[in-house]
């Protein structure tokens, strides 16, 4: 009889060992898997972060090279550049390219316009009544600001640098972290001290004689 109490006593011992969690380590065992889940849901986040920053640094960084290629191919032949003019938050550049031959220049335009955020060009033929290209979308997301970070810079012709130079500024970026900006100066080749748009004596921010008017700034 005290064997089997015996036996019956330990098989319900070892019951009790085998019986399962208690709720003060279910409740242990939840909070640490939920601060393993916050700690790769945060790193999940951190990477997606940064993916997105590294995709839009590139995306802004090939907007600006593409602006600055077009520039850059178009500016070096200019015979004539106008300052830089503000229409409202607007930013304007225009220069007189001299055609070899055929006697007529062209004339190409660049705004910047603050309320789409966009670089765009337009071209005319150098005429007294020229019908002037549709604007075309250079860069996009450009988001200088108007009042300090001017687009294009002008520099006349002088004694110490015989050819007129054009500074250009441009901070690519949206809404989502990272950008670029390019920042460049370039020479137009065919210009000279002799240019009839280094002269600023009335208005020193307008060129006293302008080209490439035609067609005005809008």
């Amino acid at each position: 009889m005290t064997a089997r109490g015996r036996g019956w006593a330990g098989r319900r011992g070892r019951g009790r060992e085998d019986g399962g969690y208690t709720l003060v380590e279910l409740l242990v065992a939840m909070s640490l898997f939920a601060v393993l889940i916050a700690i790769y849901m945060a790193g999940i986040v951190q990477m997606t972060r940064s993916t997105n920053r590294v995709r839009n640094v590139t995306s802004s960084t090939d907007e600006g090279r593409r602006a600055f290629d077009r520039f850059d191919r178009q500016i070096r032949y200019a015979s004539a550049v106008n300052r830089p003019v503000e229409v409202g938050s607007d930013w304007y550049l225009e220069f007189q390219t001299t055609a070899t031959g055929s006697g007529t220049g062209l004339c190409t335009q660049w705004r910047l316009l603050a309320s789409t955020d966009q670089l765009q060009l337009r071209t005319w033929s150098d005429v007294s009544s020229p019908t002037a290209t549709t604007w075309t979308t250079v860069a996009s997301n450009v988001v200088n600001d108007p009042a300090s970070q001017q687009p294009f810079t002008f520099h006349p012709a002088d004694s110490t640098y015989n050819r007129q130079r054009v500074d250009l500024l441009l901070v690519v970026g949206n809404s989502q972290p990272g950008g670029a900006q390019v920042q460049a100066a370039f020479v137009a080749r065919n210009t000279s001290t002799a240019t009839v748009t280094n002269s600023a004596t009335t208005n020193p921010l307008v060129s006293d004689t302008q080209v490439c008017q035609q067609v005005g700034r809008s």
